[in-house]
């Protein structure tokens, strides 16, 4: 096989595997079209519990920048000033138990021989004694276990009022490999973010290239 003809089937092969990775959300948002102006906010957690956290604090970081890329004003929650912000986002998240899904996995293999004296690359099965071919096989059906990690997000006008009602609440939910959210919480924030504030009330899969669900 001509040396050129070998480096394009590495190339599919690469770009085939490389596809493979991904993180896809569902999306689903609601809001009543007061998110203008902007405004300055602080980001909270849902569970007063996690204040404290620094788990909690990793992922308000990667929040915050994402608010401040839609033009609002951040105000860290731990700064004086956080109580004077007109906003305030609270943020929860979490992953429930695992559950089985059957897929079926792609399979290549890939070798290097001699065919009448020329030296030649194939990939997948020798099938006969003349022709090298490429292949692709489908491995036994295996279970995995799947997790189901959810993201909420809340932002609503900073006050004390028992009456205030929310001005937006967006949800990003995934189901993957990773039993913890740390790894795809980057991720899915941004399939929130996607067309932020995106259509009230549409259901939206968001797919996005990442190899963050490699757990």
């Amino acid at each position: 096989m001509p040396k050129s003809a070998a480096l394009l089937l590495l190339g599919l092969l690469t770009l085939v595997l490389s596809g493979c990775n991904s993180v896809t959300s569902n999306v689903i948002s609601f809001h009543e079209n007061r998110l203008e102006p902007r405004g300055s906010i602080s980001v909270i957690p849902a569970n007063p519990a996690l204040r404290n956290s620094l788990e909690f604090d990793h992922h308000r970081l990667i929040l915050e920048h994402f608010l401040s890329l839609e033009g609002y004003r951040v105000v860290e929650s731990h700064n004086r000033d956080a109580s004077s912000a007109e906003l305030v986002a609270l943020l929860d998240y979490s992953v429930d138990g695992g559950q089985t899904e059957i897929r079926n996995q792609p399979q290549f293999s890939f070798g290097i021989g001699s065919y009448r004296g020329f030296n030649s690359v194939h990939f997948g099965t020798h099938l006969s004694h003349h022709d090298w071919i490429t292949h692709q096989s489908m491995a036994q059906a295996a279970a995995q276990p799947r997790y189901n990690r959810v993201l909420s997000l809340q932002i609503r006008p900073n006050n004390d009022d028992p009456d205030s009602q929310p001005i937006y609440e967006g949800r990003a939910h995934s189901l993957g490999r990773c039993s913890a959210i740390t790894p795809v919480f980057e991720v899915m924030l941004e399939a929130l973010f996607r067309d932020f504030p995106g259509q009230p009330g549409q259901n939206r899969k968001v797919k996005i290239e990442s190899d963050a669900d490699s757990c």
